[in-house]
């Protein structure tokens, strides 16, 4: 099965008509939409992602894309469980040459636990841990 996770730049830019990347996350969306793609991401990318539009004018845009997110059959929203939680610690303290933060640290612990190669993102830091990232 086909299947990509789904980073806070890509949530962004398709809440987000005046993002850089916003007709392309879309276009890429309805591609993998198209394709029977299988969605994953986290609650640590799901937190993100709302802090990101917590402002009034795009806290509703928030509500309505995570709580299709949840409903949806295509998406899994993993939660960051204690084991996760620590792998992800550890990544992210053996990172001490890159930029990587928790969020992503976690979110590469997952995409390599469920043997992802594709990342809808444009965050090059999951270029540099080895995944094709799909926002360029």
């Amino acid at each position: 099965m086909n299947t990509v996770f789904v980073d806070t730049a890509a949530l962004i830019a398709l809440g987000n008509e005046r993002d850089s990347f916003h007709s392309a996350a879309w276009q890429i969306q309805q591609a993998l939409v198209r394709s029977q793609t299988r969605f994953i991401s986290s609650d640590f990318v799901v937190a993100e992602f709302c802090n990101a539009f917590s402002r009034v004018k795009l806290r509703a845009t928030a509500v309505q894309m995570v709580n299709g997110m949840y409903q949806s059959r295509a998406w899994t929203v993993v939660a960051i469980n204690e084991s996760l939680m620590a792998k992800s610690l550890e990544l992210f303290t053996q990172m001490r040459g890159k930029e990587w933060g928790l969020v992503d640290c976690s979110s590469i612990i997952i995409a390599r636990d469920k043997q992802l190669t594709r990342v809808f993102t444009a965050d090059k830091h999951f270029e540099q841990a080895g995944f094709a990232i799909l926002l360029t």
